[in-house]
């Protein structure tokens, strides 16, 4: 029948759902593009992380259990009971950035719940203690600036970093910027920095091997930081004893 047709054709696309997370100044809207042309045939859903828009962090004492702390591991774990509670399926995961790195938590610490990660421009983590204790010191100094000078004043130092020099000769640059100082406070954006660094991150490194769903990478050609990260991420995943040649 007609009704039945439909109902078949509603599980197929929440079977193949997918849910997509933004990066660092990010939010929900920068997926619309690639959402649309991706809902023709599967539920698409877009996810602001704590401290973007109008996701703050929470204490755990100040909400239900499942509210936002200020760890990556609590907002992986936060996020992953929020898409049980959604009834979204079991979907592809496609984070950017830092999204990505709170997609990747997300599989490994649950990868019952998903079909598929798709890594775009980001890592498992940072390999050595020494390094994540800077990166983590690093991270928390720049937040107390932020909340000192201000969001606007940090959204221009921030794009004077050299590896923002392609991006600043878009002609989208000026209006994306623009948006991101509408959509965003310097508290918010402080607190993402601080809470969900890279430095405070356990390694996932070793997970790699052990992956057991699809895996896709996408980075830039001319970005040979992420072009390399990807390579060891893909080589790591070849050996997981869940994946074959297809995954």
């Amino acid at each position: 029948s007609a009704k039945s047709s439909s109902d078949e054709q509603a599980q197929s696309r929440a079977s193949r759902s997918a849910v997509f997370l933004h990066g660092f100044l990010g939010n929900v809207l920068d997926w619309m593009p690639l959402m649309s042309s991706a809902s023709s045939d599967r539920d698409c859903y877009a996810v602001s992380l704590p401290g973007h828009s109008s996701g703050p962090f929470q204490n755990v004492d100040d909400g239900p259990a499942n509210s936002f702390q200020t760890t990556l591991a609590s907002t992986s774990n936060a996020l992953n009971a929020l898409l049980e509670e959604s009834s979204v399926g079991k979907p592809i995961l496609v984070g950017y950035s830092m999204g990505a790195r709170v997609a990747l938590d997300m599989v490994v610490s649950s990868p019952e719940k998903y079909s598929g990660l798709v890594i775009i421009s980001s890592s498992p983590g940072i390999k050595d203690s020494v390094s994540r204790e800077g990166r983590a010191i690093k991270d928390i100094l720049l937040s107390a600036q932020i909340r000192e000078m201000g969001f606007d004043s940090f959204l221009e130092l921030w794009y004077q970093q050299p590896l923002f020099e392609s991006f600043k000769n878009s002609p989208q640059f000026t209006s994306i910027v623009s948006s991101r100082a509408k959509v965003h406070t310097n508290h918010g954006v402080a607190d993402a920095l601080s809470s969900l660094s890279p430095g405070l991150q356990d390694s996932l490194w070793p997970k790699m091997q052990d992956l057991s769903v699809p895996l896709c990478l996408v980075c830039g050609e001319h970005d040979p930081k992420y072009v390399a990260i990807s390579k060891e991420m893909c080589e790591l995943a070849k050996l997981s004893p869940h994946l074959d040649s297809a995954d």
